[in-house]
C-alpha cells in the first residue's frame, strides 16, 4: 500500500523535491530509481516477500530509500537505533528473526557476529538494473 501510494505520487512529481536531508536532496524520480535498484539489491541478497530487513541508518535521505526499498521487495522492516546499546540492538535483532541488515560501512563492523549486512551509500544511486524487481505487494 505505502509502496504503491508512492509510486502515484512520484509518478505526478518526478521533478519535485521528495526528500530534503543532510546528505542530499532527491526528487521524486530520482528517489523512485534509487528504490528500485536497492529493492533489486534486497532481491538478490535472498530477502523475500515476509522477510524482516533491519535498518541501521542514520536518519538521511539512504535511510528513506533503504525503508521504500524494503517495502517494495515485499519484506517489513524493524528500525534500529544508531544509538542503541549493543544489547539491545542485538536482541532486537534476535527477537525479529532479521534475516539482513542496511546499514552503513562503520554500522556493518558493529553488528554482531554472524550478521548478514547490505552495506548502502550514494555510490549505489547509479548501480543496477532499474524497474521494479516484484509486483506490488499487499500488507
Amino acid at each position: 500500500m505505502i509502496d504503491e501510494l508512492f509510486r502515484q505520487v512520484a509518478a505526478r512529481h518526478r521533478t519535485r523535491t521528495a526528500v530534503r536531508a543532510w546528505d542530499g536532496e532527491l526528487t521524486y524520480d530520482e528517489l523512485h530509481r534509487r528504490v528500485d535498484r536497492l529493492a533489486h539489491r534486497l532481491r538478490q541478497a535472498g530477502t523475500v516477500e515476509g522477510a524482516v530487513v533491519g535498518v541501521h541508518l542514520p536518519r538521511s535521505a539512504a535511510a528513506v530509500v533503504g525503508l521504500l526499498a524494503i517495502l517494495r521487495a515485499g519484506a517489513a522492516y524493524v528500525a534500529l537505533d544508531e544509538r542503541y546499546p549493543p544489547e539491545r540492538r542485538d536482541a532486537i535483532l534476535r527477537d525479529a528473526a532479521v534475516d539482513l541488515v542496511l546499514t552503513t560501512a562503520t554500522g556493518a563492523s558493529a553488528l554482531p557476529p554472524g550478521c548478514r549486512a547490505l552495506v548502502v551509500a550514494d555510490t549505489d544511486a547509479d548501480d543496477g538494473p532499474a524497474g521494479s524487481p516484484t509486483a506490488p505487494v499487499g500488507p
